[in-house]
């Protein structure tokens, strides 16, 4: 696959293989002083490679680094990893670059967004799940003991460098993690690309053409949507959201050992579901639905009234009630007068959460 170039607003998005050996990191890099941000697994898996790749450029560059996994999308640790780079004396001509899968772009990017009222921004993920989600769109933010993503900011990064040969590295669970991912912005958005992640069904789970087409064409959908409503003020795109509410809700349960991937499963099945009970929905359409998200769904057992009460905490609910987006077919999120959610009556969530259970 050749490189691809997309811009939005003022980033550029580079989209390709072989990318970590050209110059474009280096060209990407405008300030002589670079901070490359990594948790301690792609440091070693990778960091200490591209910092000598920067520093052959003339780069002074300083690898920081944090411990793997969710717990570390936190205040504290943005706050760790600020005063690290206050010691440093570095100031606003230090390019920071995050290097990783969501946790690490989200808490790059709200880095860079508030030291020194703003940096220059580079994401690479490394995932497949940052690839399609985290890194595209400019949201970034840290978790709370209250909620998923509920402090945060909106900053776009200068370059996003999305090189597939990193997915080569990734087991079959990490790139389905991103791979429910692409199916909710289809179900919401792009009926041919749910069709043809239907015919694909396990081939999916290779890294070959197939899924670096499919990748492109999720990030093109998703480019769309943010450009109609970057803040989410409008509400167009909160269609993106999708399965998140009830799938932020399990992540909080299970304090966040649930995969993302798993949880949004869930979700997508959960609010179709309602879709399905208040007669949105043709019940063709949901059965497909389940049948492409089940290979990605793990049994867990879980507190329907404690999920349920956690809902109430997302971005998108009103006066302390949750709203959901739902889906009509495949392919097409409801407006809603244009709030692209709504809430639905108790009975019928409650129902769908003792669905998703059983399955």
């Amino acid at each position: 696959m050749k490189t691809h170039l997309m811009t939005f607003q003022n980033t550029s998005i580079i989209m390709g293989e072989d990318l970590t050996e050209s110059r474009i990191l280096e060209d990407a890099c405008k300030t002589n002083t670079v901070v490359l941000l990594a948790d301690n697994y792609v440091a070693e898996l990778y960091g200490k490679k591209l910092q000598g790749v920067l520093q052959k450029a003339a780069k002074e560059v300083f690898l920081l680094t944090f411990p793997e996994g969710e717990a570390s999308k936190s205040r504290s640790v943005k706050e760790s990893l600020e005063d690290q780079m206050q010691a440093k004396g570095l100031g606003r001509d230090t390019t920071l670059i995050g290097l990783g899968g969501g946790v690490t772009t989200d808490l790059a990017g709200f880095i860079a967004s508030t030291y020194c009222r703003g940096i220059p921004l580079v994401l690479m993920p490394t995932s497949l799940l940052a690839m399609v989600d985290a890194s595209i769109g400019g949201k970034t933010g840290v978790n709370t003991p209250y909620g998923k993503n509920l402090i945060g900011t909106f900053y776009l990064p200068q370059t996003l460098i999305i090189d597939f040969d990193f997915l080569q590295s990734l087991p079959p669970k990490s790139l389905g993690e991103g791979l429910v991912e692409v199916i909710k912005v289809a179900l919401t958005c792009d009926e041919d690309l749910f069709h043809q992640i239907e015919l694909l069904g396990e081939s999916l789970f290779k890294v070959g053409h197939s899924l670096k087409e499919i990748v492109k064409k999720a990030c093109e959908i998703k480019l769309k949507v943010v450009a109609e409503d970057f803040e989410e003020k409008e509400g167009m795109r909160r269609i993106l959201n999708f399965g998140h509410t009830v799938g932020h809700a399990l992540e909080k349960f299970f304090k966040y050992e649930m995969p993302h991937g798993c949880a949004v499963a869930f979700g997508v099945i959960a609010e179709s579901y309602m879709a399905l009970e208040i007669s949105l929905l043709k019940k063709t359409h949901f059965d497909r639905v389940v049948k492409v998200l089940k290979p990605f769904l793990e049994k867990r057992n879980f507190d329907i009234k404690e999920v349920y009460e956690y809902m109430a905490l997302d971005k998108k609910s009103k006066n302390q009630e949750a709203r959901f987006v739902l889906i009509d077919s495949i392919g097409q999120a409801l407006p809603f007068d244009g709030e692209y959610c709504t809430s639905v009556e108790q009975e019928i969530v409650l129902n769908a959460l003792h669905f998703i259970r059983e399955l």
